[in-house]
């Protein structure tokens, strides 16, 4: 199963191949491509705040904070991001 740290790490990662490649990606169409790959609607919230911000550092930094937020204490073996990791294991 995926983590958001995970996903984004892809995420980095697949900018950097296509780079190799010799195709640019913008931060602006990196910044789409990070919040169009998040599952709704369980981070629509968060996705919301974000509308005007094309910096992906900062994206990726409020995402993290939110992602280590739902983290918090888990108890009775309950996953609070269950819908991320089932969204991103179908791919």
């Amino acid at each position: 199963m995926a983590t958001l740290p995970g996903h984004i790490a892809e995420l980095q990662r697949l900018r950097e191949a296509c780079g190799g490649l010799s195709v640019n990606v913008t931060d602006s169409q990196f910044t789409g491509i990070i919040m169009l790959s998040m599952p709704t609607p369980s981070w629509d919230p968060v996705i919301g705040t974000l509308g005007r911000v094309l910096d992906p550092k900062v994206i990726i930094s409020r995402l993290n904070t939110e992602w280590s937020c739902r983290q918090g204490p888990i108890s009775n073996d309950k996953d609070m991001n269950i819908v991320f990791r089932q969204a991103t294991s179908l791919t």
